[in-house]
C-alpha cells in the first residue's frame, strides 16, 4: 500500500486535490483573521505556524518506527524549518492588506523567476515540470495587469511573497533530503516542522519584547476575543490540522512517480481561490476578471484532457 500511494497516478491526483482545497481553506482563513485583527498580526502569525507541529506531532510520531533524536539535529531540516517560516510570513503579511485573488497571483508569478535564478545558478530542475510551471503563470498575466491597473500593487508584500519563494526554492533544491519512502517523508515533515516551531517561537517573543506586546491591552483583547473563547480555539485548532494535512498531502503528491500529473492541479491554485474568496469573502470580480478565469479553466480543462 506504501507504495501504491507513491507510485500510482490516481494517487498523485487524489492528494493534488486534496492539497489544493487544504491550501485554500488556509489562505480564505489567513485573510479574514489577518484583516480582523490587522494590530495583531504578529502574535497571530506566531499561533498559525506554532499549531501545525503541535497537531503533526500527535499524528505522525505513532507512526515512525525509528525515532533517532540526533537527526532532528540535521543542517538540513533547521535550514526547511526557517525558509518555511519566512515564505509563510511573507506570504501572511501580503494576507493581511491585499486579497486572496492578489496574493495568489503574485505567489504563482515566483515561478517564473525561480526558474530563471535556477538556471542562472546552474541548479538542477526538471524542465518538463518547470515548462509547465511558466506556461500556466503566464496564463495568469491578463488578470494580474489588470489587478495592477486598478488596485495598484502593494510593493513591499509583492516583493516580500516573491524573494523569499525563490529563496526557499533554490536552496531547498541545493539542501535536499531523500524521501523515498513514506516514513522518510514523515521524519522530513515532523522535523521541519519541529524547527519552524522552535524558529516562530523565537520570533514571537522577539517581536513581543520588541513591541512590549506581553502587556499590552490590545494582545489581551486580542486573546479574550479570539484566543480564548470556543469558537476561536477550534477555529485555531482546525487550521493547525489543515496546515498539517495540506503540508502530507503536497509532498505525497509531488513525490509521486507521477508526479506530472499532479502539478497542473495545482497549478490551478490560484483560479480556484479566485474564486473561493469571491464566495466565502465576498471579494467582487470585474467582468475582465470573470472572463480570465472562464478562459483560465478552460485552458486547464483542455490541458487535462489532452493529457488523459
Amino acid at each position: 500500500m506504501h507504495l501504491d500511494i507513491l507510485s500510482n497516478p490516481k494517487f498523485a491526483a487524489i492528494f493534488a486535490i486534496l492539497c489544493l482545497a487544504t491550501r485554500i481553506y488556509l489562505v480564505i482563513f489567513d485573510r479574514k483573521v489577518y484583516s480582523s485583527y490587522p494590530n495583531n498580526f504578529e502574535v497571530l502569525f506566531t499561533l498559525n505556524s506554532s499549531m501545525p507541529f503541535l497537531i503533526c506531532s500527535v499524528f505522525i510520531l505513532p507512526c515512525i518506527k525509528e525515532l533517532q533524536i540526533s537527526e532532528f539535529f540535521r543542517f538540513t531540516y533547521a535550514l526547511h524549518g526557517l525558509l518555511a517560516l519566512l515564505s509563510a510570513r511573507a506570504i501572511s503579511f501580503g494576507l493581511k492588506s491585499m486579497t486572496v485573488r492578489y496574493v495568489s497571483m503574485i505567489s504563482k508569478f515566483a515561478d517564473i523567476f525561480i526558474f530563471v535564478f535556477a538556471v542562472l545558478l546552474f541548479v538542477p530542475f526538471e524542465l518538463p515540470k518547470f515548462g509547465m510551471l511558466i506556461l500556466t503563470t503566464l496564463a495568469y498575466a491578463p488578470m494580474a495587469l489588470h489587478r495592477y491597473s486598478s488596485d495598484g500593487i502593494k510593493l513591499l508584500p509583492s516583493f516580500s511573497i516573491i524573494f523569499y519563494l525563490c529563496f526557499q526554492s533554490i536552496l531547498c533544491r541545493i539542501f535536499t533530503i531523500p524521501l523515498d519512502d513514506p516514513e522518510s517523508i514523515l521524519r522530513f515533515i515532523l522535523f521541519s516542522m519541529g524547527w519552524r516551531f522552535i524558529f516562530s517561537i523565537i520570533y514571537g517573543s522577539r517581536v513581543e519584547k520588541r513591541k512590549k506586546m506581553l502587556n499590552n491591552r490590545n494582545m489581551l483583547l486580542l486573546l479574550s476575543e479570539f484566543g480564548t473563547k470556543p469558537l476561536g480555539c477550534i477555529m485555531l485548532l482546525l487550521r493547525g490540522v489543515v496546515a498539517f494535512a495540506s503540508q502530507s498531502f503536497f509532498f505525497i503528491a509531488v513525490l509521486n512517480q507521477n508526479s506530472l500529473i499532479a502539478w497542473p492541479i495545482l497549478n490551478a491554485g490560484p483560479l480556484f481561490a479566485s474564486v473561493a474568496s469571491t464566495v466565502a469573502l465576498n471579494e467582487k470580480m470585474n467582468k475582465t476578471e470573470i472572463a480570465s478565469v472562464v478562459m483560465l479553466l478552460l485552458i486547464f480543462i483542455g490541458g487535462f484532457i489532452k493529457w488523459n
